[in-house]
């Protein structure tokens, strides 16, 4: 199946309608509170470090949030295209039972159908 596939079928089954889009409406929502969230816990870490230091220069804060921006941002893309990766296979090597017999399962039937494939080839 082809991307153009996917898409056009993604379209058809949940791009319309008043439900899907009341359904995508929550997604966002979801994402967004989620986000303010994560916000809340960095605004509460910089207000900490400010009073723990007992600053008292309101241009000191303003200093902590302009450093701690361009930090975290530089932290997140090394997440997100350095250690997302090792944190993946980390998980999936290190797994449950039932979680490794389900990617062992995946497995075999790639090769079973590589196979059917070669077979299919060869007539």
């Amino acid at each position: 199946m082809e991307f153009e596939d996917i898409k056009a079928q993604y379209k058809q089954t949940y791009d319309k309608g008043f439900f899907n889009h009341s359904i995508r409406a929550w997604f966002y929502l979801q994402r967004g509170l989620s986000l303010m969230n994560e916000f809340k816990y960095l605004v509460a870490g910089i207000l900490a470090l400010y009073y723990t230091l007992k600053l008292n220069s309101f241009w000191y804060l303003i200093a902590i949030f302009t450093v701690a921006i361009p930090v975290l941002v530089i932290v997140g893309y090394f997440h997100t295209h350095k250690m997302a990766r090792a944190l993946d296979w980390t998980s999936i090597v290190f797994s449950s039972y039932f979680s490794r017999y389900n990617i062992d399962i995946a497995e075999k039937n790639i090769e079973l159908l590589q196979e059917i494939r070669d077979l299919l080839k060869n007539k």
